[in-house]
């Protein structure tokens, strides 16, 4: 009798050992897709991010030979070094927004997406310094070609004030944010990797 006990109270052990492997399963699967979840909708908010930005490029290309030319008088070879400028800004945005997995390939290779992710903060900053140093050349030439005007001061507080914002900009939402946002997403990958023991 003793025995059979014992028997029926191991097999009721297992059973419940199973019951709890069950659950901790369903668990991991949830936790997942609140990961990926989370993961997704940071991918999301990058992608719209870098989309405005190539189409601020873009605009930006339509409008500056008005801007530069026609309403500040500025010289044509300004005007097309500035287009020049925008061209290449554009091809660097498309670029850095190839770097970025797509959301169907997150969650499959996290190791690889874990790279790629690093190579897009990597070229970020070397966008941004590429950017930097292209913005700076104009505003020298801008300078340059405004300073025998006699509203030149005029010219440069407005250059000034509008060149002020559009760094405050470019810093505070296209790169501390897209930043942000994809260390998220290595986060996420890496808790991923955690729970599927990787």
């Amino acid at each position: 009798m003793n025995n059979d006990n014992e028997s029926y109270e191991l097999e009721e052990m297992r059973q419940q050992i199973a019951l709890l492997k069950e659950k901790l399963e369903k668990q991991t699967i949830v936790n997942e897709q609140l990961i990926n979840k989370t993961m997704n909708n940071n991918v999301d908010w990058m992608k719209k991010r870098m989309s405005v930005l190539t189409s601020l490029t873009v605009i930006s290309l339509i409008y500056c030979p008005f801007a530069f030319y026609y309403f500040m008088g500025a010289s044509v070879a300004l005007t097309i070094w500035i287009e020049v400028v925008l061209l290449i800004s554009a091809g660097l945005h498309w670029y850095a927004n190839s770097l970025f997995p797509k959301k169907s390939e997150l969650s499959q290779n996290l190791i690889n997406n874990d790279l790629r992710i690093q190579r897009f903060l990597k070229f970020n900053i070397q966008k941004f310094i590429i950017g930097m140093t292209l913005v700076i050349i104009a505003i020298v030439w801008m300078v340059a070609d405004f300073a025998d005007r006699a509203d030149f001061i005029l010219r440069m507080i407005s250059v000034a004030i509008g060149g002020s914002i559009g760094l405050f900009v470019a810093i505070r939402y296209f790169f501390i944010e897209i930043r942000k946002r994809s260390n998220l997403i290595r986060e996420n990958i890496r808790e991923i990797q955690e729970l599927r023991g990787e």
